[in-house]
């Protein structure tokens, strides 16, 4: 089991994945997460991360607003 510790802690990373199509997009949020993009965890904008990354990032702090995720969708070009 891969467990991370921050500030004595103990919690599992989420897998957020990375669509590699989103890459080429020049606009950002500036609101940096951990991710894979080819199988390698690196630093990536949310703008970067595809749907399903992005809805999991969104409700990773126990919050759930269907209005405020669809929101944050559409302001991010996904549909």
């Amino acid at each position: 089991m891969n467990q991370m510790s921050e500030g004595g802690a103990v919690f599992e990373p989420e897998a957020y994945t990375v669509d590699p199509k989103r890459l080429e997009q020049e606009r950002g949020t500036g609101v940096f997460v951990r991710a894979l993009y080819n199988g390698k965890m690196g630093n990536f904008d949310i703008c970067n991360l595809d749907r399903d990354s992005l809805l999991r990032w969104l409700r990773s702090r126990g919050g759930a607003n269907e209005w405020a995720e669809q929101c944050v969708l559409i302001l991010l070009g996904h549909k």
